[in-house]
């Protein structure tokens, strides 16, 4: 699940995602949130890095925060988000996979 570090109202929408998606899916799905655009200057910033860390740790999900535009992070969420995932058993089984994104635009 994506927000915008420098957007609060989408980082207001992740519990209501969160919601929806664990009702559809069920609780034991791996959910990592992805605060993006962590490149810009503090003072760009509408949520911090300590608040990332309250709502994940209220939620029960992992955070970490990215910039394309510079790579940051970029391959370790990938990689915190496939080294959690494990199958049952050797067999190959279909894993269901969600990726949430939340609308970083204001609608008009």
């Amino acid at each position: 699940m994506v927000y915008d570090v420098t957007r609060r109202a989408t980082f207001e929408s992740v519990d209501h995602y969160v919601q929806g998606v664990r009702q559809h899916a069920g609780d034991d799905l791996v959910i990592v949130l992805v605060g993006y655009k962590c490149d810009v200057q503090e003072n760009r910033r509408a949520v911090s890095a300590s608040e990332g860390s309250q709502l994940v740790d209220q939620l029960g999900l992992l955070l970490i925060e990215t910039s394309a535009l510079d790579a940051t992070n970029v391959n370790k969420a990938f990689h915190t988000l496939i080294s959690t995932v494990r199958v049952p058993n050797k067999r190959a089984e279909r894993i269901p996979f969600f990726i949430q994104l939340i609308p970083t635009y204001d609608p008009i």
